[in-house]
């Protein structure tokens, strides 16, 4: 599991940017992030989990794979790097 840190001005850039509101949204913030030439860092975490969890597996999954076919036209330009 890899969690995903960012320094205040650019997690407000990023989710003014986001379009996605759904288990993909970090996938989103990655593509921004690289379209905007920031530096992603990846930091390992332990993951535990949790008895009940909310997440249906076919139907959420189907979300997902959803939204990850529509990240890219939702974003065909290069936003501006104000960073």
């Amino acid at each position: 599991m890899r969690l995903q840190a960012y320094r205040r001005e650019i997690a407000h850039k990023l989710a003014e940017l986001q379009k996605i509101d759904g288990y993909t949204f970090d996938v989103e913030h990655l593509l921004l992030a690289r379209r905007m030439s920031l530096r992603v860092v990846e930091i390992p975490v332990t993951w535990i989990f949790s008895e009940g969890s909310q997440i249906n597996g076919i139907r959420d999954s189907l979300k997902m794979l959803r939204d990850l076919m529509a990240i890219p036209g939702l974003h065909p330009d290069k936003p501006d790097s104000d960073n």
